[in-house]
């Protein structure tokens, strides 16, 4: 089997270095991979037709003949920080601009998405469970959430997003607002062996993937939250997924303490006003937080004016992003296009 070809081509040595290795390390054999460093090679080099799957070339040596070339896929590097600030500024056809400086993760994610028969070979694969969660209503949980999966999307992974609320009203911000059928939930309300497997004809999918919202509430339906998490766990383990999102509620107990155990990060949304404040250090008294570095804090609805500072507030956790109060109703598109929410996935990836 033929392998990708990818070239690599900048006259920056010591950055074309770092991220060479980095394609190396990650994939090995199994790309051939090309470096070019001198511009009078470059010019020699591309002076006939080539052919590769990803060419991700610097600024410097980019021109618009490369467009004659067959390359699948063109990342340009560009040295102005751009204004989006996941570090992408434009993608038209083929050809993707980057900001040259974003983490070397972003520029493998671009360089290699569509590629097949290449699989991270350093490190075993591994789904991400994100557990987002709140102390207190009207903090904005779910639509930071749902941006949040709509943003990973965005940057290739393949996102299932789980909402877990006593109540479901999330389709307001879907095109699709139908329920889960009455025969899923009967699945749900019995003992299974593979839930996963036999409510997968039900998932839908909008950029990412999901399970409909349940047409009322947990306990009327008298569907058990063990069934959810077993459901979650097997959807873990089927591998159609890079990214499982669980918009979590805190009145679980025991199996909100079960979905922070199976979650790989922890993004707890908090506003600034003392009230928000003093339950989330409820919240966090109440909980295991042996492992600081997987609890993440997003403070929504944030407004510079307010005299409250959070990060003396809430002691020695940090709060990694701020969320300005945005438009009255901004649509989900609008909410993931956010600069704190594109900070937010960037910190992810």
């Amino acid at each position: 089997m033929e392998r990708p070809v990818i070239i690599l081509a900048d006259t920056d040595n010591t950055y074309l270095k770092a991220l060479e290795w980095k394609f190396i390390e990650t994939y090995g054999n199994q790309i051939e991979l090309l470096v070019i460093t001198e511009p009078s090679y470059f010019a020699k080099f591309f002076s006939v037709e080539r052919q590769a799957d990803t060419l991700v070339v610097g600024e410097g040596l980019y021109d618009d003949t490369i467009k004659r070339h067959r390359i699948q896929r063109i990342i340009r590097l560009t040295d102005e920080e751009c204004t989006d600030s996941s570090g992408m500024a434009t993608s038209q056809e083929r050809i993707t601009t980057l900001y040259k400086y974003v983490s070397i993760k972003t520029i493998m994610n671009e360089a290699t998405y569509h590629l097949k028969n290449t699989e991270e070979k350093s490190v075993e694969k591994k789904v991400r469970v994100t557990c987002v969660c709140s102390a207190i209503g009207g903090s904005g949980k779910t639509t930071i959430a749902l941006a949040v999966a709509k943003n990973l999307t965005r940057h290739h992974r393949r996102v299932l997003y789980l909402n877990l609320e006593m109540v479901q009203s999330f389709s307001y911000f879907l095109k699709t607002a139908a329920s889960l059928p009455k025969e899923a939930c009967q699945i749900l309300r019995q003992k299974s062996a593979d839930y996963y497997r036999n409510l997968k004809p039900y998932i839908r999918t909008e950029e990412f993937s999901y399970l409909p919202p349940l047409p009322g509430s947990m306990d009327a339906l008298q569907i058990p939250i063990a069934s959810i998490l077993t459901w979650i766990a097997q959807a873990k383990e089927s591998g159609d997924y890079d990214e499982i999102v669980i918009d979590a509620d805190i009145i679980w107990g025991d199996a909100f303490a079960r979905i922070l155990s199976m979650s790989d990060l922890v993004l707890t949304i908090i506003r600034q006003d003392a009230l928000s404040v003093k339950k989330t250090m409820f919240l966090l008294n109440d909980i295991d937080c042996g492992k600081e570095e997987k609890f993440v804090f997003f403070c929504n609805f944030f407004d510079s004016e307010q005299g409250l500072s959070l990060e003396n507030a809430i002691g020695k956790w940090h709060v990694a992003e701020y969320l300005p109060i945005l438009e009255q109703n901004p649509t989900l598109e609008e909410m993931s296009k956010a600069d704190a929410i594109e900070n937010l996935t960037y910190f992810m990836l």
